[in-house]
């Protein structure tokens, strides 16, 4: 049986339903790596999986402006008032009653900030996880994997847009991928010299080629005058000065969504690269640890992927 299909089908069997809320008020894959985080929490305690994700800041069109649909979607606008991420609404009657209403009138058992604790708890990354229908047989990181490929389906519009972008770069057979971020990363946690990225990856391969996601293109210009033996491509435009998510969130949609195919497409591919190096403190990072075989996948670092 085809896995999107296997998928849903265990999904309708489980009666208990958490509708997850994408595209809040957080990056991109910070929401996406959530969301299948919370899937596979579903999986191990047999709940049903639904989303909600029109209104959402990447657009309002929600999930399918740029993916195929694979669950359930919940229409009430009340979850914009009432769904939120990780804290919970204000408090007031008036909110206690109508969570009530929604939850009685819709089936609803948990909403995102009532259950998220529970699938972002450290614990799970030593559980072990058994699917047979869905070929599901490890860990946390090997169940979340399977869940990608359901989930990370292009509608045909994105597909072609990626397509055309990856086409543009003009990548060789061979070459190593970087993420290196800039921007208001340093509030999550403490930057890594670039020097330390190439120091880390060259003890794996012989090769000289390189695709760097980055936002700030100031990087971009660092590594082509400290490393002049390398060729370098890129994704990043060379206005571009680091990523500050509130300010992007206020981009015109237009932007948002040109941008957001830029970052597809440059996942994409890092994905094939030969090697991957960034930091899985980034959700980028975390997001490529989930697709990419483990030995292929480095953290600049050294740490083992976890949920971050």
């Amino acid at each position: 049986m085809d896995l999107v299909k296997a998928y849903q089908k265990i999904n309708r069997y489980y009666s208990k339903k958490l509708v997850f809320r994408i595209g809040t008020e957080a990056g991109f894959f910070s929401e996406y790596n959530n969301m299948i985080l919370a899937m596979v929490w579903c999986l191990k305690h047999r709940k049903q999986f639904s989303l909600y994700s029109e209104n959402s800041w990447f657009s309002a069109q929600g999930w399918t402006e740029f993916f195929e649909p694979f669950c359930e979607e919940e229409r009430s606008p009340l979850h914009l008032r009432l769904n939120t991420r990780e804290v919970a609404p204000p408090n007031g009657k008036k909110t206690r009653l109508l969570t009530a209403w929604i939850k009685m009138r819709y089936g609803i058992h948990h909403l995102t900030w009532e259950v998220w604790k529970e699938f972002r708890d450290r614990e799970l990354e030593q559980e072990s996880y058994d699917i047979p229908e869905l070929g599901i047989h490890g860990t946390l990181q090997e169940a979340c994997r399977v869940i990608n490929d359901v989930v990370c389906r292009y509608n045909p519009a994105t597909q072609q847009a990626v397509d055309q972008l990856i086409k543009s770069v003009g990548l060789p057979d061979c070459y190593l991928g970087f993420h290196i971020r800039g921007g208001d990363k340093f509030i999550e946690d403490d930057l890594q010299p670039i020097s330390k990225y190439f120091d880390e990856i060259t003890e794996h391969s012989d090769c000289r080629n390189a695709f760097v996601l980055t936002d700030d293109y100031r990087i971009i210009q660092t590594i082509k005058k400290d490393y002049p033996d390398w060729t370098i491509y890129t994704l990043c435009k060379e206005e571009e000065q680091g990523y500050y998510h509130k300010e992007f969130m206020r981009q015109p949609q237009s932007i948002i969504r040109e941008q957001m195919l830029r970052l597809f497409a440059s996942t994409d591919i890092l994905r094939k690269s030969e090697f991957f190096i960034g930091t899985f403190t980034s959700n980028p990072g975390m997001y490529l640890g989930m697709r990419m075989a483990r030995g292929k996948c480095l953290d600049v670092a050294g740490r083992e992927w976890f949920i971050w």
